[in-house]
């Protein structure tokens, strides 16, 4: 069988996108619109093959390595969490892995360890689940395609389909909304805007890896 060709023009454009994303990283509060702008090359690069087309070229294999998630989709089926995200903040070299919304005194996920990784290929690190919202369990893949094609970052198309559908438009853009990572001053900020409920104590929870 023979080699994928290496192609150059492509690799090019592969590394202009890495950079972009470096920019993006190092600034300390960025808007919804500047994520947006960067949804393109996000969807081009995991969702469109780019990525993997130009790692095989090299007989390169393709891993992420990223925290385990399953305990809290546990926490999130057995009701001990409201919502979480898996998001990455870096401030003066502490990580920030990602944040929890804890139901009263029961912990969030006492088994998850953002220092835990674990490898991925390519499809498993998409299907990964790396949200909670409005009773809603968001894979990687979800979050890609409900900013790239629903919001503007390519398509504007609220629509609901198959493969986006009316409840996890609903779940995502409350997460949208709720949730605002950055710097604010000196401090690491993770804020989640959540309705307080009668019934039940809610109680942020915060993971420093």
């Amino acid at each position: 069988m023979a080699s994928p060709q290496i192609d150059l023009d492509r690799d090019q454009i592969l590394l202009g996108d890495l950079s972009n994303f470096a920019r993006l990283r190092n600034i300390a509060n960025p808007t919804q619109d500047e994520v947006r702008l960067h949804a393109a090359a996000v969807r081009k690069l995991l969702l469109d093959g780019v990525l993997p087309a130009a790692a095989g070229s090299r007989r390169m294999p393709v891993a992420f390595h990223v925290p385990d998630s399953l305990p809290l989709v546990r926490a999130a089926r057995n009701n001990h969490v409201v919502g979480f995200n898996l998001a990455g903040l870096e401030v003066f070299g502490i990580e920030i892995a990602g944040g929890a919304i804890s139901r009263g005194t029961v912990a969030a996920a006492k088994d998850f360890n953002p220092s835990r990784l674990i490898p991925l290929k390519l499809d498993s690190f998409l299907k990964q689940t790396v949200a909670f919202s409005g009773g809603e369990l968001l894979s990687r893949h979800d979050v890609i395609v409900y900013v790239a094609n629903k919001v503007g970052g390519v398509h504007y198309d609220p629509k609901a389909s198959n493969a986006m559908p009316q409840s996890k438009i609903r779940a995502l853009g409350q997460l949208r909304r709720s949730l605002r990572m950055g710097i604010h001053g000196s401090t690491t900020s993770i804020q989640f805007a959540v309705q307080q409920n009668e019934d039940h104590d809610l109680a942020p929870v915060c993971w420093s890896s």
